[in-house]
């Protein structure tokens, strides 16, 4: 019984324990967002988006800068069809906007983080499907 109580009270703490920024959500998750989409559905769709975006050549392809790191500059870069890029921009400056707002909370708790710039990387298609290049950063968003 008494492990059993442990064992809900250790669960209930990791989940209240999952801060706004480490879930990937602010504290007002659909903030900034009209359709009321939180950073983590947003993120899916730019993602989604990413994984549809066939091609024909590299300049089919484009990077798209993502999130927002605490010392300024994208979390990531996703590989986008210049076809896709009509949808993803807005995706993308949304989902920006809630991670500032999270980076925002984040610093005033006093939280650090590294300043590590993510250069652009270079795109290019690959089996038919825009790809961050291999010699480029992952292209993975936070």
């Amino acid at each position: 019984m008494r492990l059993t109580l442990l064992l809900a009270i250790a669960a209930a703490s990791a989940a209240l324990g999952c801060s706004a920024l480490a879930c990937g959500q602010g504290a007002n998750a659909g903030a900034g967002s009209p359709d009321g989409q939180g950073a983590p559905e947003l993120l899916q769709r730019l993602r989604a988006l990413e994984s549809a975006s066939t091609c024909s050549v590299a300049a089919d392809c484009r990077a798209v800068p993502v999130g927002a790191r605490l010392c300024g500059g994208p979390s990531a870069w996703l590989a986008m069809s210049a076809a896709h890029m009509a949808a993803a921009a807005p995706l993308a400056e949304r989902y920006t906007a809630l991670r500032k707002t999270a980076n925002e909370a984040a610093a005033q708790e006093g939280r650090v983080s590294t300043c590590q710039v993510i250069p652009e990387p270079a795109v290019g298609c690959t089996g038919g499907v825009c790809r961050t290049l291999s010699n480029a950063p992952s292209g993975r968003a936070d």
